[in-house]
């Protein structure tokens, strides 16, 4: 009788000792809401009574650490990111999880075509990513990114272009990379 009263208040006491842990609260903070590509998104867990933690990121991998760095690609487009974080109690019974979005915007860059003084009869129509600019005037080097006169594509989006160009007589065509916050200058030869 005297081992079973000692066992039940063991009993007792441990599922008193279980129960006090408290629940923990998980919640995320970033450093800013809005990212361009090739960005890093810097997570902090602002948990309460959390002791171990799971992180799920939108591309599916997990981490376990506190805190955490997502580096986003250059070549990543426009899209809304969610990160999930899980806080679990000391004991791992108690658990709690929270969601976290952030807005990524493509990463952006320039580019300009330009064509050497006698390289055309007429006005060049450059066609890049279905849209299209003018080439008015032809000069003896190339123009600074963004020149009126020459056709000047702005914050297109990091990738891979063809382009055709023509000046009613001679045609030119390609393709062009654009990277990140650069200007990139082609000449029409």
């Amino acid at each position: 009788m005297k081992k079973i009263s000692k066992l039940l208040l063991i009993a007792i006491a441990s599922i008193t000792i279980s129960s006090c842990q408290k629940t923990p609260v998980a919640f995320i903070t970033t450093d800013k809401t809005e990212y361009i590509a090739g960005e890093t998104i810097k997570l902090t867990n602002t948990t309460t009574d959390g002791e171990t933690f799971k992180w799920t990121f939108p591309d599916g991998t997990t981490g376990t650490t506190e805190n955490y760095d997502y580096i986003l690609n250059d070549t990543d487009p426009d899209a809304t990111l969610t990160f999930k974080l899980e806080a679990f109690s000391k004991n791992g019974k108690k658990t709690n999880s929270t969601n976290k979005s952030v807005t990524v915007k493509a990463a952006t860059g320039n580019v300009i075509f330009w064509a050497l003084t006698g390289a055309a009869s007429d006005v060049i129509t450059v066609v890049m990513n279905a849209t299209s600019r003018a080439i008015t005037v032809e000069r003896d080097s190339a123009p600074e990114c963004g020149d009126a006169e020459n056709a000047a594509f702005s914050n297109v989006k990091v990738g891979t272009y063809n382009y055709t160009a023509t000046d009613g007589i001679d045609t030119w065509s390609g393709s062009v990379t654009v990277k990140k916050n650069t200007c990139t200058s082609i000449e029409l030869q």
